[in-house]
C-alpha cells in the first residue's frame, strides 16, 4: 500500500513539477538569450538571496517543523484546532518574513559586498546587483505563505496544485521577459529590471492559487492564540535546527556564488545554467518522491511503525536511484548538445557560453543521485522530529565542500566548484544514512543494493547505445540549425530511454516492474470508473 500510495502520489507531483521544469528551462532560455552575461552575472546572483531565505524560511525548514506536528493535530486534534495552529504559524510566518525583507533591502550594499565580495572591482556590476538585490527581496514574503499553505495541502494529502504553483511563477516571469522588459527601457540594464518585477508578481500569482484550494479543504482563520500558542514553542524547537541544516546547504551555494565571483565574468551565469539544467531530474522525480514520502514516513513515525517507515523509506530511495542515476548518465553524455538546444542563441551564443557551461553540467551530474537521495533520508529523519543530526552532517559537508573550493577553483575554474558540490553531497548522504542505521536500526539496504546493482548495469547499456545514437547523429545531420540540434538530443535520448527499460527489463529490475503495476492499476480503474 505505502509503495501504491508514494507512486501515485509522487506521478502527480512529478508531471506537476515536469511542467514547471520545462517552464523553468524556458524561462532561463529566454533570460540567457535576452541579456548577456554582465548582466545575468548580477540577476541571478541577486535572486540567489531571497531564493535561499525561500528555502530557510518556507519550503525546507518550515516543512520540516510544521508538517510533523500539524500532522499530529490531524490524527490526534480536532479540524478546529488544527486549523488554529496552521493561522498562528502562517500570521507569525508573514510578520518574520516582512522584517527579513525591510532589513535585507535597507542593508542591500553591504550583503553583497560580504556574500560578492569579487563584484567590488566591477562598480557598475556591483551596483546593478544590489539594485536588483532590493527589488526581488519582497519576492520572500509571498513565498515563505506558499510554501506554508503547501504543507498544509500536502498534509491533507493535496499535492497537484502546490506543484502547480511554480509553473505559474515560471510563467510570470517569461511574460514579464517577453511582454514587458521591451517597453521597460532602452538598455539591457533598465529592462532586466522587468525581469525582477516578474519575480514579485510570480511569487503573488502563487500565494493566490493556494489560498482557493485551502478554503475547499474546509481552511479557516482561527485567530484566537497567536504568539502564546502551545505548540509553537514545539515548532520551534524543530525550525530551528532544520533551519540551521538547510542554511549549510543554502550557504554551500553562497560560498560557491563567492568563489565564482572571484572568476571570470560568467562563471556565477555557468553555474546557473548549468543547475537548471541538473535540477530538471531532481526537481522534477526525486524532489517529487521526497515530497510525497514526508507526510507518509511522519504518519508512520507518529504511530510508531518502524517497519512501515523503513519500507517507504527503502521503496523512496530505490525509485530515487532508478529515476536520478540514468539521467545523470544521460547529461555526462549528451549535456553538450542539451546546452546548444536549449542556450545557444542571442546572447549566450554570442558569449561562446557552451563549453563553459557544459564543464559544469559534466561535474554537477557526478553528484545528481546524492542531490536527490539526501532529500529523501533528511525527511526521515524530519519525521523522527530530528532536525539536528542533519545540521550536523551538514557542517561535516559545508567544511569539505569550502575546503574543495578553494583548492580546485585554480585548476579546473568554475567546474571546480561544480565538482566539490557533488563529492560534498555524497559524503552528505553516507553519513546521514549510517546515522540513520544507528537511530532506528536496520534500513534493509541489502535490497537498495541490489537494485543499484541491476540500475547501473542498465545505466551502462543506455550509456553505450545513446553515446552511439549521438555519434551517428552527428554524422547524418552535421548542421546547427534548429532541427539539426534538436535531433542531437532527441533521438539518443529516446534510443537511451528505451535501451535503459528493455535492460533493465532483462534483468528483473524491482522498480520497473511496480511503476508498471501502479501504470496499469490507474488505467484499469480509469476504464472501470467513469
Amino acid at each position: 500500500m505505502e509503495k501504491v500510495r508514494i507512486a501515485r502520489s509522487a506521478s502527480v507531483v512529478g508531471l506537476a513539477t515536469l511542467l514547471s521544469r520545462i517552464l523553468g528551462l524556458a524561462r532561463e532560455m529566454i533570460i540567457l538569450k535576452l541579456f548577456g552575461k554582465h548582466l545575468t552575472d548580477a540577476f541571478y546572483a541577486a535572486f540567489r538571496f531571497p531564493n535561499t531565505l525561500r528555502y530557510l524560511m518556507g519550503e525546507g525548514a518550515m516543512s520540516a517543523a510544521f508538517i510533523p506536528v500539524f500532522t499530529d493535530y490531524l490524527r490526534n486534534r480536532s479540524r478546529r484546532e488544527a486549523w488554529e495552529l496552521a493561522t498562528a504559524v502562517m500570521l507569525i510566518l508573514a510578520v518574520v518574513s516582512s522584517c527579513v525583507a525591510v532589513l535585507a533591502i535597507l542593508f542591500a550594499p553591504w550583503v553583497v559586498s560580504l556574500l560578492l565580495w569579487g563584484f567590488r572591482s566591477d562598480p557598475q556590476k556591483f551596483a546593478l546587483t544590489v539594485s536588483l538585490t532590493r527589488w526581488m527581496f519582497p519576492y520572500l514574503i509571498f513565498v515563505s505563505l506558499v510554501a506554508l499553505c503547501m504543507g498544509i495541502l500536502n498534509s491533507l494529502g493535496h499535492f497537484a496544485m502546490p506543484s502547480l504553483a511554480q509553473a505559474a511563477f515560471n510563467l510570470t516571469v517569461i511574460f514579464s521577459a517577453i511582454f514587458l522588459a521591451p517597453r521597460w527601457g532602452a538598455s539591457g540594464t533598465e529592462r532586466i529590471f522587468a525581469v525582477a518585477l516578474g519575480v514579485l508578481l510570480g511569487g503573488g500569482v502563487q500565494l493566490g492559487m493556494q489560498v482557493p484550494v485551502l478554503w475547499r479543504k474546509g481552511f479557516n482563520l482561527v485567530v484566537e492564540r497567536i504568539w502564546n500558542h502551545p505548540e509553537l514553542m514545539r515548532i520551534m524547537r524543530l525550525i530551528v535546527p532544520a533551519i540551521a541544516g538547510l542554511a549549510v546547504y543554502q550557504i554551500d551555494l553562497l560560498v560557491d556564488n563567492f568563489f565564482a565571483s572571484f572568476l571570470p565574468e560568467g562563471s556565477v551565469t555557468y553555474l546557473f545554467a548549468a543547475q537548471r539544467i541538473i535540477q530538471f531530474p531532481i526537481g522534477t522525480f526525486a524532489v517529487g518522491i521526497s515530497t510525497v514520502a514526508f507526510p507518509l514516513m511522519a504518519r508512520y513515525a507518529v504511530a510508531r511503525d518502524m517497519t512501515r517507515l523503513k519500507q517507504a523509506l527503502n521503496y523512496s530511495l530505490r525509485l530515487t536511484f532508478f529515476i536520478t542515476i540514468p539521467a545523470a548518465a544521460g547529461l555526462m553524455i549528451l549535456g553538450k548538445p542539451i546546452i546548444r538546444l536549449l542556450y545557444e542563441r542571442g546572447e549566450f551564443l554570442l558569449d561562446h557560453s557552451t563549453d563553459p557551461t557544459y564543464w559544469a553540467v559534466l561535474f554537477y551530474s557526478m553528484g545528481v543521485f546524492a542531490f536527490g537521495s539526501v532529500s529523501v533520508v533528511v525527511r526521515c529523519f524530519y519525521s523522527l522530529e530530528d532536525t539536528r543530526t542533519p545540521v550536523r552532517v551538514a557542517v561535516v559537508a559545508l567544511v569539505l565542500n569550502t575546503v574543495l573550493d578553494y583548492i580546485l577553483m585554480k585548476p579546473m575554474l568554475h567546474g571546480g566548484l561544480a565538482l566539490s558540490t557533488s563529492i560534498s553531497s555524497c559524503l552528505n548522504l553516507f553519513l546521514l544514512l549510517f546515522l540513520l542505521r544507528k537511530k532506528i536500526g536496520r534500513l534493509g539496504l541489502r535490497t537498495v543494493g541490489i537494485s543499484l546493482y541491476k540500475i547501473v548495469s542498465a545505466t551502462l547499456a543506455m550509456a553505450l547505445i545513446s553515446w552511439v545514437s549521438w555519434r551517428w547523429m552527428m554524422l547524418i545531420r552535421p548542421g546547427n540549425s534548429l532541427g539539426d540540434k534538436a535531433v542531437h538530443v532527441f533521438i539518443p535520448l529516446a534510443a537511451g530511454v528505451l535501451s535503459y527499460i528493455a535492460a533493465a527489463f532483462m534483468l528483473g529490475s524491482r522498480e520497473l516492474w511496480e511503476l508498471w503495476h501502479e501504470f496499469r492499476e490507474k488505467r484499469v480503474k480509469a476504464a472501470i470508473i467513469p
